[in-house]
């Protein structure tokens, strides 16, 4: 063999010998690494959170009173109100971190606005403007899962960059969480439209009204009235997350959000509109605002194995665990108070 021929020899040799040292590189660092999501790790061991005893004074609407209650006693009182016996543990459990979130957020001795129906109180026990209260748990199964649920979340809250967050909630989404800006005009980067694979009995409800009963509700005469019924009621636009933005009501714009206060409506996820000379019917979707936590699609989620971390990490994002301890308190509103939870 002469040596031209033996060098091409050596050299094949060797590249045979480098293929699997090659091979192996390439699968060991395949590029540039790839950025995974943080996944929502458990809390520390209860021995390890510090806890800080907070009072919360309870307004209750159909006594007229104040209660002076620990905050923890509140939060059980607000899971057994807010949750369905047959929601999953861990749905109990997300939804007692956030009921606790939300009302620390209002305490007036943590920069909260209180509750406007009582000035003395830091909240309201009413749904339809801070959290539904319940003190009688139920029977004796759903009351020792409402304790374990409390217990398990013991002092955590949630938080972003280190400040309290406003935590909203409410029954039913209908697929797609709302963004806060649709609803009070104002950005919230932990409350923005998620997707929320779930199913409730609210999707698909449908209501009817006459046109009298129309005019009445937005305070307008009929006499004006385009002579068309489609032409009455007509969705303007809608938001990412396919709720009515604007509606165009005989003849004048109202905001979906007016439009669900003013006709009773369970949720501004118009899906639906029928429009004839007898009246007007309508078909919607969940149940409540759409920011923050669907309690159905916690409920669903744990029931695909998400643990409550999890949970609260898809509805808030952007937020953190924290002990109440080292929360920060928010700043205090300057906007009107907010609808909290759902019925």
């Amino acid at each position: 063999m002469d040596r031209r021929a033996w060098r091409l020899f050596a050299a094949g040799a060797l590249a045979l010998l480098l293929i699997p040292l090659w091979v192996g590189l390439f699968f060991a660092f395949p590029g540039a690494p790839r950025a995974r999501p943080p996944s929502p790790s458990p809390p520390p061991r209860r021995e390890a959170i510090p806890q800080v005893a907070v009072d919360v004074r309870l307004y209750d609407p159909q006594t007229g009173q104040i209660q002076v209650l620990p905050l923890e006693d509140y939060v059980r009182g607000v899971v057994a109100a807010e949750m369905k016996p047959d929601f999953h543990d861990e749905a109990l459990k997300a939804q007692a971190v956030a009921a606790r979130t939300y009302a620390v957020f209002h305490l007036k001795g943590w920069g909260g606005e209180g509750c406007a129906r009582n000035p003395a109180a830091d909240i309201c026990a009413d749904s339809q403007v801070h959290q539904a209260w319940n003190p009688s748990v139920g029977d004796d199964a759903f009351r020792d899962r409402v304790e374990k649920a409390v217990e398990a979340t013991r002092g955590w809250v949630l938080t972003y960059h280190g400040v309290l967050a406003e935590t909203t909630f409410y029954a039913a989404s209908g697929g797609r969480t709302e963004d806060a800006r649709e609803v009070w005009h104002r950005a919230v980067p932990y409350l923005t439209s998620v997707p929320s694979p779930e199913e409730s009995p609210y999707d698909g409800e449908t209501v009817t009204f006459t046109w009298p009963q129309v005019a009445s509700a937005f305070g307008l005469s009929m006499d004006q009235w385009p002579q068309n019924p489609a032409r009455r009621f007509v969705i303007r636009d809608r938001t990412v997350s396919g709720r009515a933005r604007t509606v165009l009501v005989g003849g004048q714009v109202f905001s979906g959000v007016e439009v669900r206060q003013r006709l009773g409506l369970r949720s501004t996820w118009i899906e639906k509109v029928q429009a004839t000379k007898g009246g007007l019917t309508l078909t919607t979707r969940g149940w409540g605002h759409g920011v923050g936590l669907s309690q159905y699609g916690a409920d669903a989620m744990a029931r695909r194995g998400a643990g409550y971390a999890q949970i609260l990490a898809h509805y808030y994002p952007g937020t953190e665990l924290t002990p109440l301890a080292y929360a920060q308190p928010p700043r205090a509103p300057t906007e009107p108070e907010r609808e909290g939870g759902g019925p």
